[in-house]
């Protein structure tokens, strides 16, 4: 009698790309087109919350997905939870009206 044992190796990282959601696919590889997968700290916080909460979902080609992105990172970082002002933070508002952040006019665009 011969026996056979067949053995499936799985990766131990589960992939957080859902490959039915072509909009977070598209913004997954912007932001992180030199990593294997975004680091689970702040940065996986804010790029959760620009696909799955940014009440503006905006396109992964939009220069302003990046710019609330950034600013997600560094809310996250600086510990934005804790602030005692953090007026507009994570709404519809435009990210230079959110408190504490301070745009310059830069051609037709702000940074």
């Amino acid at each position: 009698t011969t026996t056979t044992t067949t053995t499936t190796t799985t990766s131990s990282t589960p992939s957080i790309i859902p490959s039915t959601n072509h909009r977070y696919t598209e913004i997954y590889n912007r932001l992180f087109e030199s990593d294997t997968s975004p680091p689970n700290t702040f940065q996986q916080r804010a790029f959760q919350w620009v696909v799955n909460s940014d009440p503006l979902s905006l396109q992964p080609n939009d220069i302003r997905l990046l710019n609330r992105y950034t600013l997600a990172v560094c809310y996250y970082i600086m510990n934005g939870e804790q602030w005692i002002n953090s007026d507009y933070w994570f709404s519809r508002q435009h990210e230079c009206h959110w408190y504490g952040v301070k745009c310059e006019k830069r051609g037709n665009r702000n940074a």
